[in-house]
């Protein structure tokens, strides 16, 4: 695999477990961002999560890709793309990406266009980057400044060791795991050959 989209389901109702109209409306914008970009007359492996709200994102961009590819193009279904309903810390969410990082073998055309959701594809977009050298995005990392100005507070207040200190802020939320990276509709990137990442977003 050459390149490789992970895509954020739409804005979703939970309840009924669907995109709403505006994850609808978002998912056809991104369609059309995908359509600049994507080469044309090549295989794509388009794979969803089991759930209801990615199943639809996925079908949504059926359209553009069967026009791209010229040849008919169908949605796998694969469970390891599902919703990661706990997480833990990093080392956990790295090891989940791992885990996943046999689909790109798997699944083996030019371009892979996976469907899931965001904890799932953070999990994975750290792994493909330790993989492949490929350095994330600034907007991996928002609350590191602040957990490591916290630690240096801690040092001087209760005159502890740095060690000390980041075992005190454990209990903070994990810039990790704690903020949002890829909004509902949105897209990653991955080119593995020139090993470079870049955000894919609606065209409105």
């Amino acid at each position: 695999m050459k390149q490789l989209y992970l895509i954020r389901h739409g804005d979703a109702d939970y309840e009924k477990d669907c995109l709403t109209d505006e994850g609808r409306s978002r998912v056809r914008g991104l369609s059309r961002s995908l359509s600049e970009l994507l080469p044309e007359g090549i295989i794509y492996s388009i794979v969803s999560s089991p759930s209801g709200r990615t199943k639809e994102t996925a079908q949504l961009l059926l359209p553009m890709l069967r026009d791209k590819s010229g040849k008919i193009v169908y949605i796998d279904e694969d469970s390891r793309l599902g919703e990661l309903r706990s997480v833990g810390d990093k080392e956990e969410m790295r090891m989940h990406g791992e885990q996943n990082l046999a689909l790109l073998d798997e699944y083996d055309s030019e371009i892979g266009i996976f469907s899931s959701h965001e904890r799932l594809i953070k999990a994975m977009a750290f792994a493909i980057a330790d993989k492949f050298g490929i350095a994330l995005p600034a907007e991996f990392y928002p609350g590191q400044a602040s957990r490591n100005l916290k630690v240096k507070q801690i040092m001087w207040k209760h005159k502890i060791t740095e060690e000390q200190a980041i075992a005190a802020v454990r209990e903070l939320p994990d810039p990790f795991t704690d903020h949002s990276v890829i909004r509902p509709g949105y897209a990653l990137n991955f080119n593995l050959e020139a090993r470079v990442v870049s955000f894919v977003t609606p065209d409105y």
